[in-house]
């Protein structure tokens, strides 16, 4: 038992040490983003974007929101989704390219009904982002 307990313990240090190293923060930012209304017809997808220029190239960003629906400090990793009713979906995604040093913050409304156009309130948010090496 003792040995597999030190098993254990070696095989949780050994992978965080691996998964610290595996990558390093280049540049961090915190932002408010805000989206407009819009209107979703039915049966249709409408996308909006808010880009950011990082100035520096990385490999990939990480990236948080925060809104004022949350309670206290909680905040949510980039992409997610959120159904609003059977035939209603937002999808909050990052994009990242390397080439121009920008991301951008994506929100992808889905309107699924048959017959009910879908207006979306506008909605804003602060972004806490970091880019990776």
């Amino acid at each position: 038992m003792k040995i597999f307990g030190i098993m254990c313990l070696f095989i949780t240090v050994f992978s965080a040490d691996i998964l610290a190293a595996s990558f390093e923060i280049r540049q961090e930012g915190k932002v408010s983003i805000a989206f407009d209304y819009v209107d979703i017809a039915p049966d249709s997808i409408e996308e909006q974007n808010f880009c950011i220029d990082t100035r520096k190239s990385g490999e990939g960003i990480i990236a948080f929101l925060k809104t004022d629906s949350i309670p206290n400090d909680t905040k949510r990793q980039l992409p997610f989704e959120r159904y609003i009713n059977p035939s209603r979906f937002i999808r909050y995604d990052v994009v990242y390219s390397p080439s121009n040093k920008t991301f951008c913050v994506v929100q992808r409304l889905e309107n699924r009904s048959a017959g009910e156009t879908w207006t979306m309130d506008a909605v804003s948010f602060t972004l806490k982002w970091y880019l990776i090496k």
